[in-house]
């Protein structure tokens, strides 16, 4: 479970709500480390201005899989869907957004030299809106770079 607050600028405070969130996971492990997530999530933005429309509920779902793929390298790959209601009128029309997630990572550790983990990864949004402003896909890339050193 998160709470929190989301504020922005005297001049679109309109935007301002206060946050919760929470899931409940199922995980299984297996013996040959591989482990399955499924998880339910909820939540609110509870709008803090009369008439703001951005409050909204939220309710969706997430499945994760992580496989050991050697001693050294792993992998993830999860997909998730998010639906959030709007509450009343979003600026005189309607608005519902869907999410779908999917994300794919990898970890390699002890590269180069003892410590060194090397993450690549992609994750793609597909936010499906009744608001067009709202309404976009996105791939994102990445590649993490962690040192530890015992």
């Amino acid at each position: 479970m998160r709470g929190g607050a989301q504020r922005f600028d005297d001049s679109i405070d309109v935007l301002d709500v206060n946050r919760l969130l929470y899931s409940v996971t199922l995980a299984r492990r297996y013996a040959n480390g591989v482990r399955m997530d499924v998880a339910g999530i909820g939540g609110s933005d509870n709008e803090r201005e009369a008439g703001s429309p951005y409050g909204n509920s939220k309710l969706g779902a997430r499945a994760a899989v992580y496989l050991p793929l050697d001693h050294a390298s792993r992998m993830q790959a999860s997909v998730g869907l998010l639906q959030s209601d709007f509450d009343g009128l979003f600026f005189g029309a309607e608005r519902e957004d869907r999410q779908l997630t999917g994300a794919l990572s990898m970890e390699f550790r002890d590269v180069f030299f003892d410590g060194l983990s090397i993450s690549p990864r992609v994750r793609y949004v597909n936010n499906d809106s009744d608001v067009a402003l709202y309404d976009y896909a996105r791939t994102e890339f990445g590649i993490g770079l962690r040192w530890t050193h015992q």
